[in-house]
């Protein structure tokens, strides 16, 4: 699928030039990973000025009508919240027009993912190119119809599983590259990709693990140990204001040493993860081949991406010298280009970026 390339206005009037990747199309809205921010979107087509390249035929419906607040065909799933409140969003996500699912289907637009949520269902989620959104991106979506870049940009940022970089590219017999990468990109670079190893709770696993404890040291499961703990604070709270005692702390269930004891079991494990945006960090003499062997950067410059602010990378462009007097594969100077950090990123993806495309240029030839 070709990349999807419009002007937009957003709902303060501010108009931009807007490129997507791995997009789909859902009814009156356009979504996927937006190439500026580096993480996915999603659009109104009502607000779309202008579809760019001719795109607008690649889509089924490219001019509809505002939709009223959420579309009613869009599909959100909500993980990852205590039954009670998860029950309450989705009562508000029905009365907002929204289709409420159980699980993860292709035609999944929203993933609302709540303190608890499992990795494995956020990542399928993700492969479903549905938006992974928190609590209050939901009551945005809500309220507006979309997500508007400054409501993005408050969010804390999250990391979430790395599906989008497969490090099993192989180079001279030796595996570890970056999947379909432009540039052979090893594993080592990985920090500089905002790649690192979170911790993570296998819900289900922990859940049984804890109803086993909870069996075989107090006879019931955790949740009726839980109703028990609690049935015990009501009587000793009765037995009190019988007594005409004054009115203690009121007790919850961290204050019962039993309950304490379960919730310490649990089933950890390591997950590959990515930051959400990634902050790019790469470094002065970082250098990378191209996998057509055409073409070879060096990292001569560079601020690393930081929460406040978007770094920089100023590297030299070196291209294979066929000069037949001189030595074959003699790499040859071409030029010095300046970017930020995801934009580098992109070129090492794809070849291409905002200050030079290698796909459609030759090296040094002379």
């Amino acid at each position: 699928m070709s990349e999807l390339r419009f002007l937009y206005r957003s709902p303060d009037g501010q108009e931009s030039s807007r490129c997507l990747v791995h997009w789909t199309e859902a009814g009156h809205y356009v979504k996927g990973i937006d190439k500026s921010l580096g993480r996915f979107r999603t659009f109104r087509k009502d607000r779309i000025v202008e579809y760019l390249d001719g795109v607008a035929a690649q889509l089924s419906n490219p001019y509809p009508p505002p939709p009223s607040r959420v579309e009613t065909t869009l599909q959100i799933l909500f993980t990852g919240f205590a039954a009670a409140h998860r029950e309450h969003l989705e009562s508000l996500a029905k009365k907002g027009g929204l289709k409420v699912v159980k699980g993860v289907t292709k035609r999944l637009a929203f993933l609302c993912a709540g303190p608890n949520a499992g990795p494995a269902k956020v990542r399928k989620a993700m492969q479903q190119c549905a938006y992974i959104m928190r609590e209050p991106a939901f009551y945005a979506l809500l309220e507006t119809g979309e997500l508007p870049d400054h409501f993005i940009d408050d969010l804390q940022r999250e990391r979430i599983p790395s599906v989008y970089i497969a490090f099993t590219d192989a180079r001279n017999g030796v595996s570890g590259f970056a999947k379909d990468w432009y540039f052979w990109v090893p594993g080592e670079f990985k920090p500089a990709l905002d790649i690192a190893y979170s911790e993570y709770i296998d819900e289900e696993k922990t859940l049984a693990l804890r109803n086993k404890r909870s069996y075989e040291l107090f006879g019931c499961s955790h949740d009726e140990l839980k109703k028990r703990i609690e049935a015990s604070y009501d009587e000793q709270k009765k037995q009190s204001e019988a007594a005409g005692e004054k009115p203690g702390k009121k007790l919850s269930l961290l204050d019962s040493e039993e309950h304490r004891q379960i919730m310490s079991y649990a089933i950890r494990y390591l997950l590959e993860t990515q930051g959400e945006p990634p902050l790019y960090g790469f470094r002065e003499t970082d250098s990378l081949e191209s996998k057509s062997g055409e073409w070879y950067v060096q990292v001569e410059q560079a601020v690393a991406d930081t929460e406040e602010r978007q770094g920089n990378v100023g590297f030299r462009l070196y291209a294979k010298n066929r000069n037949r007097q001189a030595c074959e594969g003699v790499w040859a100077a071409e030029t010095w280009f300046s970017t930020s950090q995801s934009d580098f990123v992109e070129l090492l993806r794809t070849g291409r970026c905002s200050v030079i495309d290698l796909a459609h240029s030759k090296g040094n030839s002379q």
